[in-house]
């Protein structure tokens, strides 16, 4: 899946339904790991707008969990980048949006990357 192909799944809304079938892919052990972090990139993406849709996105069943894992998975470092980004906007929202993100292990994900 290229860039563009990947951009399909959001469309211009970005829509968080789609959102789902891109978390679907990266937890798919069948997809290329390069079409994985095109997913991830896009899911970053979606989170990077003005209003970004987090409390959508973290109502997607293992949404957070997924993006530790990807951070976590040192196979792929854009993919790790693009995971990254997208925990800091999601940890940028409310302070519920933050304990969230500090409850699903990402600060110990963050602090083994940087070692």
């Amino acid at each position: 899946m290229s860039d563009n192909e990947a951009s399909g799944y959001l469309g211009r809304s970005g829509d968080v339904s789609a959102v789902g079938t891109l978390f679907s892919r990266i937890r798919d052990p069948a997809v290329p790991l390069h079409e994985k972090t095109v997913s991830m990139k896009r899911i970053r993406m979606s989170l990077s707008r003005e209003n970004p849709p987090i409390k959508e996105l973290l109502d997607i069943e293992g949404s957070l969990e997924t993006l530790v894992e990807c951070l976590r998975d040192s196979r792929d470092s854009r993919k790790q980048f693009e995971s990254a980004w997208a925990i800091a906007n999601i940890a940028s929202g409310t302070s519920e949006d933050t304990n969230a993100v500090a409850r699903s292990g990402a600060i110990e994900a963050f602090s083994k990357l940087v070692q």
